[in-house]
């Protein structure tokens, strides 16, 4: 399963340190922290992302042959869309 978390920068950081003080003291690193550490961060000031059904965005493809690039209507990503993040508004 993948999910996706907002989590302050400050505990982010600090999940990261103590699963560094795990590591060097020869302890376990709980499940948890190993998680969070591996996870990806979305960089500041992102735009909003639309996580899309492939599936779908592929029934909804136009292909433009004149056009540079090839295009999805906004129809199709309105269909194949399964979740909006919205933007990050801090830069």
């Amino acid at each position: 399963m993948k999910i996706i978390i907002d989590i302050d920068d400050k505990e982010y950081n600090e999940i990261k340190e103590d699963a560094e003080k795990f590591r060097s003291k020869g302890m376990v690193v709980p499940y948890l922290y190993k998680v969070i550490e591996s996870g990806i961060v979305l960089p500041k000031g992102h735009g909003r992302l639309f996580i899309l059904d492939e599936t779908k965005a592929k029934r909804y493809f136009t292909n433009f042959s004149f056009s540079l690039q090839d295009w999805i209507s906004e129809v199709g990503i309105s269909n194949a869309t399964i979740k909006v993040i919205e933007a990050d508004k801090e830069v």
